[in-house]
């Protein structure tokens, strides 16, 4: 027991040196170095680690990218925020903005359709059965699909502007006549 005590405690890709476990977060500089890959990663990437044993692993290649049915809910909520903010905004190109997100919510669908329930049960914070997880899936995937809904409406009102904008320009201009050119006198 006493050699045990003696060995320096050493971490992995799925914990800490301490056993504490790893939890998932995202760099907020870029002086992050994953301890198994030693690897750099650059700020907003996503890590796992332990802030009492000063334990980082980098997600993706050495601690598999794993996401809980809360990760993929707060995702959602995030997303269906982006929507009202780009909805309500204005002096901005929001066919731009709402393309950006709908590719997001595009790449969450996907992410949810790729995750099988009985990873989602095995992940989640929560004691789930995979029938539970299933049922969980599905509502996700179906409040993804409202969101889509309601990303083609906004993409319609900002269309049915676009027109409307166009056609009061049209009226403003009677029978499209041009003005004729003021001749200047000549010297």
């Amino acid at each position: 027991a006493i050699i045990e005590a003696a060995k320096p405690k050493v971490g992995s890709k799925e914990n800490c040196p301490g056993r504490h476990g790893l939890n998932r977060f995202i760099t907020n500089h870029s002086s992050y170095c994953c301890d198994t890959c030693r690897c750099y990663l650059p700020e907003g990437a996503p890590m796992w680690g332990c802030r009492e044993c000063d334990w980082d692993v980098c997600e993706g290649r050495c601690h598999p990218d794993t996401w809980t049915l809360a990760d993929f809910k707060s995702k959602l909520a995030r997303l269906e925020s982006q929507v009202d903010e780009v909805k309500a905004a204005e002096n901005i190109d929001k066919k731009t903005k709402l393309a950006l997100v709908e590719t997001d919510v595009k790449q969450l669908e996907k992410r949810v359709d790729n995750t099988n329930a009985q990873d989602l049960a095995a992940h989640s914070i929560t004691k789930l059965t995979e029938d539970e997880a299933r049922e969980e899936k599905r509502g996700l995937v179906k409040a993804i699909g409202e969101l889509l809904l309601r990303i083609d409406t906004i993409f319609d009102d900002i269309k049915a502007g676009q027109m409307d904008s166009a056609a009061a320009t049209e009226e403003k201009a009677p029978n499209n006549e041009k003005t004729p050119a003021t001749e200047s006198p000549e010297p």
